[in-house]
């Protein structure tokens, strides 16, 4: 999916230009992506909640 990245240096401008106004952003190019961007990042957030499954084994 086409996509810009903006914002990506102004870290080091926090301070001088307000916090909010610093993070990074990701901007779609065709607003009809806007959907499947949204799941992405239902997915990816999820995803990172999510505990590992652990596998239990036994040694003899």
């Amino acid at each position: 999916m086409p996509c810009e990245l903006h914002n990506r240096y102004l870290n080091g401008a926090m301070g001088e230009i307000p916090s909010d106004q610093c993070a990074p952003e990701i901007w779609i190019v065709d607003d009809r992506d806007e959907a499947l961007a949204l799941r992405l990042i239902e997915h990816t957030s999820r995803a990172g909640r999510e505990r590992p499954a652990l596998e239990v084994c036994s040694v003899r």
